[in-house]
């Protein structure tokens, strides 16, 4: 069986063992000890596949004890919050992505890092529940988990707040801003290199203020505020493959490329729920993502 690491080119390969410590005489070694350790964890049914479990290798830099307390975190949240965790599919929830709340660029940034953009002027409480906003990106994540390139280079982030209003304010409650930082923090393999907040209200002072006891320091300083000055955040991410909304060259947002991924990829999505702490073994399910 061939590794996402075999499925690298010469050029991630030094990446990985740069940027992952990822040391190709022990990539298999790694994945057959992590394999282990999950199918060795009572009451856990979990993906063992190699995409899945080098994913999180990745994002704990090989360390395989680290790389399953993060697994372990990760179904540990999805079996406390079912409901928001549970994976959101395009032919089930039309509705909530053609809102657009959510999408990744097509094109990577300088580093080869996926840019993921949230849209708070799309947000709309009165059409769906916050139980759906959190499935969305939910799923949107777990799908970039599933690249080999996304696991050694990251992911940047950008939140434009544009739009921000007292509804988004109602729940931005410490229940749901803690559930909000897990996700990213402690529990998906998804090594977050960058935040970057544009467009904030005022509003946003008093929502940090309340996110800040649940964030670690590293993940603090990853945290960039840039307001409406859009030069600052193309020190970051460059103006050339962002939307013109954010001061860059793309004429406008594009949510149907990265939806069509994951309408082409819903068999798999879908099996993705039937993994987790107290559930039983199923039959096999599709696993491999379409190009």
């Amino acid at each position: 069986m061939s590794t996402s690491h075999e499925s690298l080119d010469q050029c991630w390969k030094q990446r990985a063992q740069h940027e992952v410590l990822e040391d190709p005489t022990k990539v298999e070694d790694n994945i057959f000890a992590l394999r282990t350790l999950v199918q060795g964890e009572k009451g856990l049914y979990s993906r063992t596949d190699d995409t899945f479990l080098l994913a999180f290798l990745r994002a704990r830099k090989h360390n395989v004890n680290e790389a399953f307390r993060l697994l372990k975190n990760f179904y540990k949240v999805k079996k406390a919050y079912p409901k928001q965790l549970e994976c959101c599919l395009p032919s089930e929830k039309g509705y909530v992505y053609d809102m657009d709340i959510m999408t990744v660029l097509d094109q990577k940034d300088n580093d080869g890092r996926i840019v993921v953009i949230m849209r708070f002027e799309k947000l709309d409480y009165k059409k769906i529940v916050v139980e759906e906003c959190f499935q969305t990106i939910a799923t949107v994540l777990s799908f970039c988990c599933e690249d080999p390139h996304v696991h050694i280079s990251g992911a940047v982030f950008i939140v434009d707040m544009k739009g921000y209003g007292l509804q988004h304010f109602l729940v931005a409650t410490p229940s749901n801003l803690s559930l909000f930082i897990k996700m990213f923090q402690d529990s998906f393999p998804l090594r977050l290199k960058g935040v970057h907040i544009v467009n904030a209200p005022s509003l946003f002072a008093a929502v940090f203020a309340i996110s800040k006891p649940f964030l670690k320091e590293k993940m603090r300083q990853r945290i960039h505020v840039h307001g409406r000055n859009m030069s600052s955040l193309h020190e970051y991410v460059p103006y050339e493959i962002l939307p013109k909304q954010l001061g860059g060259m793309v004429p406008d947002f594009n949510f149907n490329s990265f939806r069509h991924k994951l309408q082409q990829n819903e068999n798999m999505i879908k099996a993705w729920n039937k993994y987790g702490y107290g559930m039983e073994p199923q039959d096999n399910f599709e696993i491999g993502m379409s190009k």
